[in-house]
C-alpha cells in the first residue's frame, strides 16, 4: 500500500519478517517459541493467513516488539494506530493466565456477537476451536493431578463432540467409570478404556462431529480384545474409514512413507511388490499435494537391501521389484527416483533434495525419522479423514512423572488442524482450474536440480 507521501509501506507480513530477521531467528526457531508449524509462520510472512489472537500476543512477546509496530501500516482503526490506552489493554491482556485469557475471549464473544460490526483494533480472530477429549474419566481425573504447576482443571463432560463447548475442556466419557490406575504398568482395563476411546472418537470422526483425530499412544499388546484384532491405530482406522492409508511421518525437515507398517522384518520382502509400491508412490505423491501443499512432489525411493543390493548380489528386489516400480510410476507423471541404499542417503544429507522419501519396512523409515526429527508427527494419509498422532510410544518407564515432553504432542495437533485447512484449499483451487494454472506459474516445480536429473537419469 502507499503512504500519503508516495512511499511504499510495508504490511504486517513484511513487518513481522524485518523483525525476525533483526531478532536474528529462523522461522523454524520463531514457530517453536510459538508453539505453531514453520509453516503457519511462512503464511503470516506472504499475507497467506494471519495469527490467531492466541498466537498473535505470544508473537509480540517473542519479538519484544508492540503492536502498533507490526499493524501501523495494515490496521490503523479510526485512521490512526494503537493509542496508548489500547495498547495498555494488550499489555494487561498478555498478563493474564490461561484461565484468565479465556474468561476476556468468551467476554469479548459475546459482546462481538452482540454489537455485530463493531471496528477491532486487531484482526478478527479465528474461531476458538472446540476440542474434545475422549478417555477414561477416572484416568483423566488422575493424571491431572500428576502435572505440577497446572492450573486447576474442570471438565466438561459431554455425551458427543457435537455437544462441545468452546473456551471449555471438554471431556467424553469412555471405559469403565471404575479404574485402577498403576503408572507405568499395563492391564487389560487400560488397553479396553483405550480401545473405547478410539471407538467412540472414530464414531464422531465418521458422523462428521470432529474435523481431525489426534491419538495418542496405544499399547498394542494389552488393546486386543475380541473386538480388536488390529496391530495398531492404523490399521483399525484403514478398516473404519475409506481410503487406502500410508503411515507418513512428518515433520518441518523430513518426511518418511512406509510400504509396509507393522509387519515381522521376515515378512517383509514377499509383501513388497511392483504394484504394492507404484500404489504407495502415488498415494504418497497425491497427499504431499493436497495435504501439505507441495504442488510437484519429488519423492526418493529406499532400496531393501545393504548397497542397493550391489547388482544383485545382496539381493534381487532392487532389481526386479523396487526400480521397475520407480520407473512405473515416474512413467505416470510421479517424480520418484531410486532406489537409494538406506545408509548413505541418510547420511550424506540427501534427503533434503526430496520432499518426502519411501521407505520399505517400518524401521527402516522411522529409526533414521526419529534420529533426525525427535518431535514428529505420525499422519495417516490416504484416507476420507485427518488423523495425526505423536511419533513416540507408551513410554511407560515416565508414566506418571511429569517427565513427558509433550512437543510431539502439540505438532501433532498443529499438524492435524494445518492438513485440514491444507485439504480444504486444495478442493476450493481445484475446482477452477485457471486458478490452479496460476497457482502453478511461477514455482520451481522441476527436478532439474537434481543430481540424477543432471545426469540425465531418474532410476
Amino acid at each position: 500500500m502507499k503512504t500519503g507521501k508516495g512511499v511504499q509501506a510495508m504490511s504486517f507480513g513484511e513487518r513481522l519478517r524485518r523483525r525476525r530477521e533483526e531478532k536474528g531467528m529462523t522461522q523454524q526457531q520463531l514457530a517453536r517459541q510459538l508453539g505453531i508449524s514453520k509453516s503457519a509462520v511462512g503464511n503470516y510472512e506472504t499475507g497467506v493467513s494471519m495469527p490467531r489472537e492466541d498466537v498473535l500476543l505470544r508473537l509480540f512477546s517473542a519479538l519484544d516488539a508492540e503492536p502498533n509496530y507490526l499493524f501501523q501500516d495494515s490496521f490503523r482503526p479510526g485512521g490512526g494506530v494503537l493509542s496508548s490506552g489500547e495498547q495498555r489493554l494488550v499489555q494487561r491482556y498478555r498478563a493474564l493466565s490461561a484461565k484468565g485469557k479465556a474468561a476476556v475471549n468468551t467476554v469479548l464473544d459475546a459482546v462481538e456477537e452482540k454489537h455485530a460490526g463493531s471496528v477491532a483494533v486487531l484482526p478478527a480472530p479465528r474461531p476458538a476451536r472446540r476440542i474434545p477429549l475422549f478417555a477414561s474419566p477416572a484416568a483423566a481425573g488422575y493424571y491431572r493431578r500428576c502435572i505440577a504447576d497446572l492450573e486447576e482443571i474442570a471438565f466438561n463432560t459431554v455425551s458427543s463432540a457435537r455437544d462441545a463447548r468452546r473456551g471449555r475442556v471438554n471431556l467424553i466419557a469412555c471405559g469403565p467409570q471404575e479404574l485402577r490406575i498403576v503408572p507405568g504398568e499395563p492391564s487389560p482395563e487400560a488397553g479396553r478404556a483405550a480401545v473405547e476411546a478410539l471407538q467412540v472418537a472414530v464414531r464422531d470422526l465418521k458422523e462428521g462431529t470432529l474435523d481431525a483425530l489426534v491419538t495418542g499412544p496405544i499399547d498394542k499388546e494389552t488393546a486386543q480384545a475380541d473386538d480388536f484384532r488390529y496391530t495398531g491405530h492404523t490399521e483399525y482406522l484403514a478398516a473404519e474409514l475409506e481410503g487406502s492409508p500410508m503411515m507418513l511421518m512428518c515433520s518441518d525437515r523430513l518426511r518418511v512413507g512406509l510400504v509396509t507398517t507393522h509387519l515381522p522384518l521376515a515378512e517383509v520382502s514377499a509383501a513388497i511388490s511392483r504394484g504394492k509400491i507404484t500404489e504407495a508412490l502415488d498415494r504418497l505423491a497425491r497427499s504431499l499435494v493436497a495435504d501439505f501443499g507441495v504442488v510437484k512432489p519429488r519423492i526418493a525411493v529406499l532400496a531393501l537391501n545393504p548397497h542397493a543390493g550391489d547388482g544383485g548380489l545382496l539381493g534381487r528386489e532392487e532389481e526386479e521389484t523396487i526400480r521397475p516400480a520407480v520407473n512405473d510410476a515416474y512413467a505416470a507423471g510421479v517424480l520418484a527416483f531410486g532406489p537409494f541404499a538406506a545408509d548413505g542417503f541418510f547420511a550424506s544429507g540427501n534427503y533434503a533434495h526430496y520432499d518426502a522419501v519411501l521407505a520399505m519396512y517400518h524401521d527402516q523409515g522411522l529409526a533414521p525419522f526419529k534420529t533426525l526429527t525427535p518431535d514428529g508427527v505420525n499422519y495417516t494419509a490416504g484416507l476420507c479423514k485427518v488423523r495425526t498422532s505423536p511419533d513416540h510410544g507408551v513410554a511407560y518407564d515416565i508414566a506418571g512423572r511429569d517427565k513427558a515432553d509433550p512437543q510431539s504432542m502439540r505438532n501433532a495437533i498443529y499438524a492435524a488442524l494445518d492438513i485440514v485447512e491444507n485439504r480444504r484449499r486444495w478442493a476450493a483451487m481445484s475446482v477452477d482450474p485457471l486458478q490452479h494454472f496460476e497457482r502453478d506459474r511461477g514455482r520451481d516445480a522441476s527436478a532439474k536440480d537434481l543430481p540424477e536429473m543432471r545426469e540425465g537419469r531418474h532410476d
